[in-house]
């Protein structure tokens, strides 16, 4: 049920290896966080993923969207850490903010989002605040949020 590869530097490459994996159902996920190679469907599908400091951007993003969309076993996912990876710095801003959206928008059982340290700013953060809505727990630490910021989570608060 939960599969965590934090701290590994896998890079969009290694996502993209991940998620490929994942589209076919490759791991079973078991209670202990150990994974081994199955050729069949997991029965209660992954409910935990976590992805924190692994090298990846908007494009590891992209790659973990389409085995979700691939994967009916993945849509029992409720808990995703994606923390410490650079989505939002630089010439990244608009494509992470658009790949954030999509992800949330197509994974609606998605209910605990971590985006820890991940150059999250006040315009990204205002671009995602509606999809941001539903969530019950945002980690959103460590990131470059203002004043601004702050007023655009109250509204995201007040319209949960």
């Amino acid at each position: 049920e939960v599969l965590s590869l934090s701290y590994n530097y896998l890079t969009n490459k290694g996502i993209e290896k991940l998620s490929n994996a994942l589209q076919h159902n490759f791991f079973d996920v078991c209670k202990n966080d150990v994974f081994k190679p199955i050729n069949k469907p997991t029965s209660s599908g992954l409910k935990t993923l976590k992805l924190e400091n692994v090298g990846m951007n908007y494009v590891g993003i992209e790659h973990l969207r389409n085995s979700f969309n691939c994967n009916d076993a993945m849509q029992s996912l409720n808990e995703l850490y994606l923390g410490d990876n650079d989505f939002f710095g630089g010439n990244n801003a608009n494509h992470g903010v658009r790949q954030i959206k999509l992800l949330l928008r197509e994974n609606p059982n998605i209910h605990t989002l971590s985006l820890f340290a991940t150059n999250l700013g006040d315009d990204a953060l205002s671009s995602l605040a509606y999809d941001f809505q539903s969530r019950r727990s945002l980690h959103l630490g460590r990131n470059n949020i203002t004043c601004k910021g702050v007023a655009i989570l109250g509204k995201i608060i007040l319209n949960s």
